[in-house]
């Protein structure tokens, strides 16, 4: 039986580079079917319900969401704690 969650994140922001790699990486977790870390805006949201996760509600697009699909509760809470983990890591500033 598969667990899955999507958690809003507000006041954070990351921009669309590191959210794929984010949500590249939190996918390749053990025990994850599904994963997508984004900025709540229409269009992500529209991505999020057609891989079949019921989009947060009460979000605007400056907010981050992180939905996670796995094996168990315990694949989706780690899954999710690798995704703020990555959020948090300072990133290289291209010049």
């Amino acid at each position: 039986m598969s667990s899955e969650r999507v958690l809003l994140r507000r006041g954070r922001y990351a921009d669309s580079v590191t959210l794929l790699q984010v949500s590249r990486q939190v996918g390749q977790a053990a025990g994850v079917h599904a994963a997508m870390v984004g900025m709540a805006t229409e269009l992500n949201l529209e991505l999020l319900a057609g891989m079949g996760f019921d989009p947060p509600g009460g979000g605007s697009p400056n907010e981050l969401f992180i939905a996670v699909r796995g094996a168990d509760q315990q694949a989706v809470e780690a899954a999710a704690a690798l995704a703020d983990q990555l959020l948090d890591e300072p990133r290289p500033r291209s010049s």
